[in-house]
């Protein structure tokens, strides 16, 4: 069967590409094993999509799930006693962005699919790279061919693999533990961080007065946790989280390691790459599903412009504009992320002073913070 465009992968950066690209009339293969499926409980799956990225989808056509989107005004940083708090006002908007659950978005994005996009529920078992393109064979014995496939299968990539295309990387010295919780209600229009020597303690607020705690820690002590009964995790937070927290109760719990992974090029062999199959970074500020949004916006641009306009939109010297575009910039996102880590993961008494007079410096820069916030909210 073939299509203009095979995507591997239909996540929320593979799908929302689909959607783009779709919308301008390419007929597209979207491969993914099963359809999205909104949880019956608070999934502690959750992202922080920025204000750029909510802006895009819904140009898109994508409508967000009323009554499960949680918008946010105000982002406070904590660091000892130091306090550096961001709100959407110094930017000019009415929100920073909104918090919602991955399989959620997922799902959204999927109805606003076009049907130009076909998707196979299966899995890609087979790929050949040949002169008129690429041929990837589904597990039920379907072939399917087009000029070019995108990777947007996530960090463990398989037809990033199949390309051939290698990584450079490490694993930070941490875990991420995700807390679903029920709240009373505290501050649902605020999420923050609070810096600690053993890394940071997160507030995510959601819809219904509940929450999601995001809790770095050793992977030993995430292991301990996680044997916890959900009594013993109320108290655990309690010790390590700041008094604000207030009541809650655990609803469901998951955690996974931090790693960072870039891969060494962008495309070959007829396979591109796309959000996490081409680069992972440290969760630190909400970033990773945004730079997958940026990328997709990127090849949006490229992809679709040279499609309409009747160019050969699948060739290399095309498609490098791509790479030159995004990978610098995710590149230096991921050096921020790390740099931020290294620096807040230490309790160095220099380098805590040092750390606390840049946090709290900055409301005396009001153009630096309000150009960080733009940058963080995506909308520069």
């Amino acid at each position: 069967m073939k299509f203009d465009l095979i995507i591997n992968g239909g996540g929320m950066v593979g799908a929302a590409l689909a959607l783009a690209l779709g919308r301008q009339g390419m007929r597209i293969a979207l491969i993914e094993l099963q359809a999205p499926k909104a949880p019956e409980q608070l999934d502690p799956r959750v992202s922080a999509i920025s204000e750029g990225s909510v802006s895009y989808l819904k140009n898109l056509g994508v409508e967000f799930p009323e009554g499960h989107c949680q918008p946010y005004q105000h982002l406070t940083v904590f660091d000892g006693d130091q306090t550096c708090q961001f709100s959407s006002d110094e930017i000019g908007c009415e929100q920073l962005g909104l918090f919602i659950e991955n399989s959620r978005l997922q799902q959204a994005i999927w109805e606003a699919l076009p049907k130009t996009v076909t998707v196979k529920l299966a899995r890609a078992n087979e790929f050949c790279h040949h002169a008129d393109g690429v041929t990837l064979t589904l597990d039920n014995g379907e072939s399917l061919t087009a000029p070019l496939a995108i990777a947007a299968d996530g960090a463990q990539s398989w037809l990033r693999q199949q390309a051939g295309i290698g990584l450079s990387g490490w694993d930070y010295r941490q875990r991420c533990m995700l807390v679903a919780v029920k709240t009373q209600g505290q501050m649902q229009d605020t999420t923050w961080q609070q810096f600690t020597a053993t890394g940071p303690k997160a507030w995510l607020p959601m819809v219904n007065n509940q929450a999601v705690l995001a809790w770095y820690d050793s992977p030993a002590e995430i292991k301990r946790l996680s044997a916890l009964s959900p009594e013993q995790l109320v108290t655990e937070a309690h010790k390590v989280y700041p008094a604000l927290l207030g009541d809650i109760a655990v609803i469901s719990a998951g955690n996974f390691a931090l790693t960072r992974r870039h891969a060494q090029r962008y495309g070959q062999r007829g396979v591109w790459l796309v959000g996490d199959a081409a680069h992972t970074i440290n969760p630190l500020a909400g970033q990773g599903v945004n730079l997958g949004f940026r990328d997709v916006e990127a090849l949006d641009r490229i992809i679709g412009g040279a499609f309409t306009s009747g160019e050969n939109w699948w060739t290399d010297a095309l498609l490098k504009r791509y790479e030159r575009a995004r990978k610098p910039h995710n590149l230096l996102m991921q050096s921020m992320m790390d740099a931020c880590y290294k620096g807040f993961s230490t309790d160095k008494p220099l380098l805590s002073h040092l750390r606390g007079l840049a946090v709290m410096g900055l409301d005396f820069l009001p153009p630096i913070k309000k150009q960080i916030l733009r940058y963080a909210a995506g909308l520069s």
